[in-house]
């Protein structure tokens, strides 16, 4: 007998669970060796309660699929919380009681069940068999195309309400695909689009092509979550809600700029809550967006978006943003840290008599070896002469040497700048990763890793010492949190700091300050000092600086 795909065999072991029965002898007969098990858990689910419990097949489902198999669908069960959260919080925009609500990548209904219990809630407790039966035929609806997902969310919805399967409006079919013949032609447009849509989903080369043709979010990358925001825009009502589960990257990578674009101009944002890494095994921050359908420009300039960071750090308070701020940042950036009060330390900063590195700094990058097993060593000898300065002894204004050394040979080395800038005894160095700012002076005149960048300050008017200090001050660090969202210190980020120009006698001040801090190696007093300077030239006052202070500090706590 043939062996069947593993898929098949969960297809047919999910059916078996949802009380089907099998039309495939020989698909059916693979389930004989573990035929009591699966009784025996059958026999359970239809004693489990899922409104209580939860969705125990859509769960069982999720853990027997390969992990690539999940990877390449995007696909990932959405943690009980999130689902729960966003689905009220949707709710609550929405007014009347005709709601239609669409999940368009359903999975095992997760959502579907709790927007469900949501509306019972909202209408006094459990309904009537009828009143069930008319509020699963004219408000609940999904698409997924994973038909084994749709038969769990068939299941699980009859189940919540003794709905029979022909009053179940869940469709096996492909949301983006705009030439469906399968569309239901009465289902044009929902109060609410609510889920989870699928990230990162790999495209063939002909789904590619046709998706450039169909949609203007690929034009700065292809997503699939991007798509289904704009696809959503065909089947919302006039005043509709989108409410998506989606990665955080999308507030502000590039790849998700003309997304951005199209949320902007045809929606009012009414929350962005920030999650954090809420799915098991997988580095992904995630961020829950309600927007609502808007055609009017005028109200959507007028909108005020919510920010809430629902993470363990946070105090789950709300902050409120002009929509209207999105459209100034670069590449339309959604700054979720541009609150009120932020935007008016950012114009104190900026609205000095500032100074900028570009066009008066000369940057280089740290040298690549190719292989650092190979080139560099802990011990100094004749193949290793040369002092080099890793990732780990920059501190706060100055370096903390390691003794690693390599030999400064261009010819096998993969990636050097000029030698001249690394043996400059008065340059600046800096973290290449990170999002705390950490800049060092280097006296000595070393070369220094990949991980390591510099450049050399040609600034007439101000001296090497304001120029550090100002650059590792609290200040600088508050300013760059808000307006870069990259774990990568990149020059041209750099080059957009607004460095006050120091008046005269806190230069002197701050070469002091800054030469005994090094000396020091790092004291807390001295560095309070250099604040109080930073903080007064800068025309900050004690409310402001709190603000700073406890903003940073809160930030080097989670990154430690």
């Amino acid at each position: 007998m043939a062996v069947l795909p593993q898929r098949d065999i969960i297809q047919e072991a999910v059916s078996f669970l949802c009380g089907e029965l099998s039309h495939n002898k020989q698909r059916a007969s693979l389930l004989d060796p573990i035929k009591e098990e699966l009784t025996e858990l059958k026999r359970l689910i239809h004693t489990w309660d899922i409104t209580m419990n939860g969705d125990v097949v859509g769960y069982i489902y999720q853990e027997l699929q390969n992990k690539s198999i999940k990877n390449s669908k995007g696909q990932y069960f959405t943690p009980h919380s999130i689902v729960e959260y966003l689905s009220r919080m949707s709710l609550d925009h929405i007014t009347g009681d005709g709601i239609k609500l669409l999940d368009p990548a359903c999975g095992s209904g997760q959502f579907l069940i709790a927007l469900f219990k949501k509306i019972l809630h909202n209408r006094g407790g459990r309904l009537e068999k009828k009143e069930a039966s008319k509020l699963i035929i004219n408000s609940i609806h999904g698409y997924d195309i994973d038909p084994v997902a749709v038969k769990i969310a068939r299941f699980n919805l009859m189940k919540i309400s003794g709905c029979g399967p022909e009053d179940i409006n869940i469709e096996h079919l492909d949301f983006l695909d705009r030439k469906n013949k399968r569309e239901p032609g009465h289902l044009h447009k929902f109060d609410l689009i609510i889920g989870n849509p699928p990230w990162c989903s790999k495209f063939s080369i002909e789904d590619k092509e046709t998706y450039r043709k169909q949609y203007t979010s690929i034009n700065s990358g292809i997503n699939t979550f991007t798509l289904f925001i704009e696809r959503s825009f065909d089947f919302i009502s006039p005043d509709g809600i989108i409410s998506f589960l989606i990665p955080e990257a999308y507030l502000n990578i590039k790849a998700h700029r003309t997304s951005r674009q199209f949320v902007l101009k045809n929606s009012a944002i009414k929350e962005i809550a920030v999650w954090g890494e809420k799915f098991r095994g997988v580095f992904a921050p995630s961020i829950s967006l309600i927007i609502k359908n808007e055609p009017d420009p005028a109200t959507i300039e007028k909108s005020i978006a919510g920010i809430k960071f629902n993470t363990p750090n946070s105090d789950d308070t709300e902050t409120l943003i002009p929509q209207a701020s999105f459209f100034k940042t670069h590449e339309n950036i959604f700054n979720i840290n541009y609150s009120k009060k932020a935007v008016n330390i950012i114009n104190l900063i900026e609205n000095r008599d500032c100074i900028y590195l570009k066009n008066n700094a000369d940057f280089f990058l740290g040298i690549v070896t190719g292989d650092n097993k190979k080139h560099v060593s802990e011990k100094r000898d004749a193949e290793h002469p040369d002092p080099i300065i890793i990732g780990r002894d920059l501190k706060e204004y100055f370096v903390n040497f390691s003794s690693h050394y390599f030999k400064y040979d261009p010819s096998r080395l993969q990636q050097v700048a000029p030698q001249p800038m690394y043996l400059n005894r008065n340059k600046i160095l800096y973290k290449f990763i990170g999002r705390r700012l950490i800049f060092a002076i280097d006296r000595s005149g070393m070369y220094s890793l990949n991980n390591v960048n510099g450049f050399i300050p040609k600034f007439i008017n101000m001296g090497i010492e304001s120029t550090i200090s100002i650059l590792n001050s609290w200040v600088m660090q508050y300013f760059y949190d808000r307006n870069f969202f990259t774990i990568k210190v990149l020059r041209g980020n750099l080059e957009k700091l607004p460095l006050k120009v120091i008046q005269k006698e806190n230069q002197k001040k701050l070469q002091s300050l800054t030469e005994q801090l090094i000396d020091a190696e790092g004291n807390s007093d001295i560095r309070e000092k250099i604040e109080d300077i930073i903080f007064f030239e800068y025309g900050i006052k004690d409310k402001e600086a709190y603000i700073i202070n406890q903003s940073c500090k809160s930030q080097c706590q989670i990154i430690k």
